[in-house]
C-alpha cells in the first residue's frame, strides 16, 4: 500500500508540460549613471583590484535586443551586487537581481542569482529562479561575459555586456 501512496503522490506532482524559450539581450552600465555603491567595503581591496570584500552596489541597467544602447529595448534589470572574495587577481561577486521584460509582445519578471568574476573575462552563469507574468513559474540559467568596454575621458568606462537566458516553463 505505501508503494501505491508514494507512486500516486509523484504522479500528483509531475509536471503537465515543459516549454523551452532563449532569449538574447545586453545590458549597458556605467558606474555613477546607473550604478551606485552603497555600502563599503569592509576589507580593503587586494591591489592591483579596485573592490574589497563587502562593498555593495545597487543597479538598473537597460537591456537592449542589439548591443547597441539605441538598439530596440527589452526592459531593464534592476539588482545589487556585493564583493564576496577578492585576491590579486580577482573579485568575485554575488548578484541578486530581477529583469522586467517587455518586448512588445510578452511582459514579466524573471528573478537570477549566482557569483560572477566580471573582470577576468571569463563567462559566468546564473540560476533563473522564477517570474511573473509571461515568466510565471520559469526556471533555467542565464550566460552572460562582457561584450564591450568604452573609455571614458576623466569618467569610468561604459560596459556592455551579453547574455543568453535559457529558460524553460512549467505547464
Amino acid at each position: 500500500v505505501l508503494v501505491v501512496v508514494v507512486v500516486f503522490c509523484f504522479a500528483c506532482h509531475a509536471p503537465r508540460g515543459v516549454d523551452a524559450k532563449t532569449i538574447k539581450f545586453y545590458l549597458h552600465q556605467k558606474f555613477g549613471v546607473n550604478e551606485f555603491s552603497t555600502v563599503p567595503a569592509a576589507v580593503p581591496p587586494v591591489p592591483p583590484t579596485r573592490n574589497g570584500v563587502g562593498l555593495q552596489v545597487v543597479y538598473n541597467y537597460l537591456a537592449t535586443k542589439g548591443a547597441s544602447n539605441s538598439s530596440k529595448s527589452l526592459g531593464f534589470v534592476r539588482g545589487t551586487s556585493v564583493v564576496v572574495n577578492n585576491t590579486a587577481s580577482s573579485t568575485v561577486f554575488f548578484v541578486s537581481n530581477v529583469f522586467h521584460y517587455d518586448d512588445g509582445k510578452n511582459v514579466g519578471t524573471f528573478s537570477q542569482q549566482g557569483e560572477a568574476d566580471f573582470a577576468s573575462g571569463n563567462p559566468w552563469e546564473f540560476a533563473v529562479i522564477g517570474g511573473t507574468g509571461y515568466f510565471r513559474n520559469v526556471y533555467g540559467y542565464n550566460g552572460g561575459q562582457v561584450y564591450s568596454v568604452t573609455p571614458v575621458t576623466n569618467s569610468t568606462p561604459i560596459i556592455v555586456t551579453k547574455y543568453r537566458a535559457r529558460l524553460s516553463f512549467k505547464g
